[in-house]
């Protein structure tokens, strides 16, 4: 079944074929695999891992020191935090807070950017990590508009993917030239895909979000899987063994990058995207996300591809 969960914490859709005493699950997921209980477990989204490598490279060399603003009761957001902690390490990069310290607490109700704001400059920090949970609480993305608001115009700020949002772009001029985003997908650069064409008629113009995205390949995976390769004899202990099969592949949205499986369960993908965001004349917002290496010739010719 494809089903709405409030407890995956990073607020996406879930995928998940429940048969009695065993079952395989294919999730638009970043949390840490494998976890208790899950006997037969395939995620279609980059681990935090992956995700932590590409944010430790993209401050290396720019900033040795950084704050980290989560909610650390969210499994999503502390699940981050904690990975961040070993690859920033492995950097050479310091974090100045504590994994449980309330001024940086994004599911604080009394949250008050001015005061964190205040104790990483006496730090000497000038970037800031902000991981907020999928809207688990009420708080914590709220909170994190309040912080980019906030922030001194020379500080960069990187974000998780929750903050991959419309309600993001809305932000404007806040976030231009010094928020970038992990997001397992970027619609700029698949924009001629079948998947690409069909949504933008569906969601008339608006940005599409990665959590479709990745709830896509993830039905793609399953529909693969059981109903073709195992149309025959669809059992669950066929269907585990047929993504386990590092031949098993399957296009997905991005029919560039077909969806394999490593051993475990993690997807083939390497690295996860980086975007920022520019002015745009293709976006109802006057913004969109583009990769973060974009310059501005490229930038000039997505503009100029509007209809």
């Amino acid at each position: 079944m494809i089903s709405s969960n409030s407890k995956n914490d990073n607020g996406t859709l879930w995928l998940q074929l429940a048969l009695r005493d065993s079952f395989s699950s294919i999730r638009p997921t970043s949390a840490e695999l494998p976890r208790h209980g899950d006997k037969f477990f395939f995620r279609t989204i980059p681990s935090h891992q992956i995700s932590s490598i590409d944010v430790a490279r993209y401050l290396d060399h720019k900033y040795d020191k950084v704050a980290i603003f989560h909610n650390p009761s969210s499994k999503f957001s502390s699940s981050f935090f904690q990975q961040l902690e070993k690859t920033l390490s492995a950097y050479k990069i310091d974090i100045i807070n504590q994994n449980v310290e309330i001024e940086f607490n994004l599911s604080n109700p009394f949250f008050e950017p001015s005061k964190a704001i205040k104790k990483a400059k006496n730090k000497g920090v000038e970037a800031f990590i902000v991981i907020p949970d999928g809207g688990t609480t009420s708080y914590s993305i709220r909170n994190s508009f309040k912080l980019i608001k906030a922030t001194p115009d020379n500080f960069i700020i990187v974000g998780a993917n929750p903050l991959f949002t419309d309600e993001t772009l809305l932000l404007g001029e806040d976030v231009v030239d010094r928020l970038v985003l992990t997001t397992p997908w970027i619609q700029a650069t698949v924009s001629q895909s079948i998947f690409a064409n069909k949504t933008k008629e569906l969601w008339e113009g608006k940005e599409i979000s990665p959590w479709a995205v990745t709830a896509y390949d993830a039905a793609r995976v399953l529909i693969e899987a059981l109903f073709i390769k195992n149309q025959d004899k669809p059992t669950r202990v066929n269907l585990q063994k047929t993504l386990e099969n590092s031949k098993f592949e399957v296009k997905g949205a991005d029919k560039e990058s077909p969806i394999k499986f490593k051993k475990g369960g993690n997807r083939k993908k390497e690295s996860v995207e980086l975007a920022k965001i520019v002015k745009s004349k293709c976006s109802k917002f006057g913004y969109t996300f583009v990769p973060e290496e974009y310059d501005e010739n490229q930038i000039k010719q997505l503009n100029s591809s509007c209809k």
